[in-house]
């Protein structure tokens, strides 16, 4: 308890002053001390405790001034009521205005009836850290011992749950520490002996966008314990010392620090060390934990056995093209001339052969993506039964994008792509405009046809809603977009083909022979070698090689990296067009892992439906069925 004293005439208008012994038996003497006393306190503070909870739920500004200003003539009722002793005048519970406005009433008393010395009781000081008020609006997870036992352990503890910070307790029973010692005597929010139980809080709180903080106070290792009982005795001497001497404010630390190494002799200097060891130890197993993005564990949906079973929602954004391909197996020279062969006319476009594909295999397809108001545009919602096409957009005036590939013997030597004046009009808005699915959603495809802007926006949406993300560069000239978007940090998967992957080497600054994606071992031994710079944040890195198989990196269960090299799917002689196999592949492997397969299950399904689609001049093989999942 803290007494302020009002001196009139004013030599000093509020003087703290903290009691010590023989101030407090000289006031004990007058105040009352009565069972009814007690009692009407015990009633008196309850109700000021209903209104300060109703004043903080109201959301009527006029109703909260109405309940504060109820409070304050409560408690100057209470003070005529039930006076302590003579001009002594209880606060507690008051607004700060109303503490202000019944102190310059208590002067202008004292000055009309001559009085010279009136007494205010404020309870104890209220010195808030800036440490507490930065965790009340940083999103930041504070490791440490608790709170320190100096202070007001009560109060700190009320101060942060008021403001909203989360205060766990990593160990056995929801008792805080209080640094040195194990229990403090004061609860937490909760209690938790799992990390991954702390990683899922702090993951919510970002989804949420909650600015607080979160404190995981870990007790003192029981081994140091009983050490820590014995600094705490002396912290406790330290403390009475410093009140009996008149040391306040800000020197109170450090003679309290200096005090208890004294007794200790040295030995709070070691448990401190232990401390800090044991703080970091757990830091650093969280931190692990919150960076690990593995795609094994990305399906957390909680699906039953009945008929109502769900489907894995997956959003692929990109470009719709109506694909011409023209086929030959004669030798074609630059000589402009005319050879036999085909022309094809299908869907294609990245984003959507991966929504086609993925709605073939079981998936809740959903479709992001834009067309014209043409006859190529009515030619894609004509053949997209498989996909949910609701929210692609028609656009009047601009064409549907289409493909032109020239391909000979199985591969094809070059296309020629009309998408620049429809995705041109394309803004951030169509990503903002469909956040909803893909903040629901399981995963999220997205080829780099799309503008920069467009890109980043999804990536962002990605990364603040920890949805996996699986990027299809497209071809060597996009492969710097995500780059460019500052997010490719957001990117759990990729699958760059040869070209793409050294292009992608080069903006690691990674400098790389181009005869290393001769071969799938070479590429893996030059992952290896530059895991850090050429993975940087993904969990799946696919690089495909043609009729030289894939060179595939993915994290296993304890998040260690592993290195495979597929075979082709198929062998080239048997390879009627080579047009969305890769696309097909990708979905292989999403709807695997989408279906709790695992990593290695889900590759074995992306070669099969390469497979099917190599075998077909389509871009998506309708030979690709949930069959293939079971």
């Amino acid at each position: 308890m803290q007494q302020l004293e009002i001196e009139y005439p004013a030599k000093r208008i509020m003087n703290v002053r903290t009691p010590n012994m023989k101030f407090e038996n000289h006031l004990q003497n007058m105040l009352i001390d009565t069972e009814e006393y007690h009692q009407q306190k015990t009633m008196i503070n309850e109700k000021i405790g209903k209104l300060y909870q109703k004043r903080k739920v109201s959301s009527n500004f006029k109703k909260k001034q109405e309940y504060a200003k109820t409070i304050n003539e409560t408690i100057r009722q209470w003070n005529e009521d039930y006076p302590k002793a003579p001009n002594y005048y209880d606060l507690h519970g008051m607004t700060e205005q109303g503490a202000i406005d019944y102190v310059l009433d208590i002067v202008k008393w004292m000055r009309v009836k001559n009085v010279k010395t009136s007494r205010l009781e404020t309870g104890k000081a209220f010195d808030i850290s800036a440490d507490l008020q930065e965790l009340s609006q940083t999103p930041v997870c504070v490791v440490c011992s608790g709170v320190k036992s100096i202070l007001d352990i009560p109060k700190t503890v009320e101060y942060l749950e008021t403001h909203s910070v989360n205060c766990v307790v990593y160990g056995e029973g929801n008792v805080l520490p209080s640094f040195f010692t194990r229990k403090s005597g004061s609860k937490a929010q909760f209690q938790t002996e799992s990390l991954e139980e702390v990683v899922e809080l702090l993951k919510t709180s970002k989804t949420l966008g909650l600015p607080h903080g979160t404190v995981l106070a870990c007790p003192i290792p029981e081994k140091y314990a009983a050490d820590g009982d014995l600094i705490q005795q002396a912290i406790d001497q330290a403390v009475r010392e410093a009140i009996e001497q008149n040391i306040a404010s800000q020197q109170v630390t450090p003679f309290i620090l200096a005090r208890v190494n004294e007794l200790t002799q040295g030995a709070s200097m070691k448990t401190n060390i232990a401390l800090l060891e044991n703080n970091a130890s757990i830091a650093g197993r969280l931190a692990a934990k919150l960076c690990d993005r593995r795609p094994i564990a990305i399906s957390k949906m909680n699906r039953n056995q009945s008929s109502m079973v769900s489907k894995p929602k997956v959003v692929s954004i990109g470009a719709a093209i109506v694909d011409f391909e023209a086929i030959t197996n004669e030798d074609v020279k630059d000589d402009g001339g005319s050879y036999n062969g085909r022309v094809v006319q299908r869907m294609g476009g990245v984003a959507r052969n991966h929504a086609e594909a993925l709605g073939r295999l079981g998936c809740e397809s959903i479709f992001v993506s834009a067309i014209g108001d043409d006859q190529n545009g009515q030619f894609f919602r004509q053949n997209s039964e498989k996909t949910d096409i609701t929210r692609v957009q028609m656009i009047t005036n601009r064409p549907t994008c289409t493909y032109l590939a020239v391909n000979v013997k199985g591969n094809v030597k070059y296309g020629i792509v009309t998408s620049e004046p429809l995705l041109s009009t394309l803004t951030p808005k169509l990503i903002e405009a469909n956040s909803d699915v893909l903040e629901c959603s399981d995963f999220i495809l997205l080829d780099s046809n799309l503008p920069v802007p467009l890109m980043a926006k999804t990536l962002e949406i990605a990364k603040k809603h920890e949805k996996q993300v699986w990027l299809e560069p497209t071809d060597i000239d996009k492969v710097k977009k995500v780059f460019s978007t500052g997010l490719v940090d957001a990117v759990t998967a990729t699958s760059p083909n040869a070209n793409e992957f050294l292009e992608w080497a080069k903006l690691c600054n990674v400098k790389v022979d181009t005869s290393i994606v001769n071969s799938a071992d070479s590429v893996l031994e030059l992952i290896e070698k530059e895991k850090r710079r050429l993975l940087l944040n993904t969990s799946l890195f696919v690089v495909t090689l043609a009729n030289k198989g894939s060179a595939v990196v993915h994290r296993n269960k304890l998040g260690q990296l592993e290195f495979q090299a597929l075979p082709p799917p198929l062998q080239m002689d048997k390879v009627v067009s080579v047009s969305g196999a890769g696309d097909s592949f990708n979905s292989g492997v999403i709807a695997g892992l989408t279906h709790n397969k695992s990593v290695v299950e889900s590759l074995q399904l992306g070669q099969e439906c390469a497979r099917l689609t190599l075998q077909t001049t389509l871009a998506v093989s309708e030979a690709i069925t949930p069959q293939l999942l079971k």
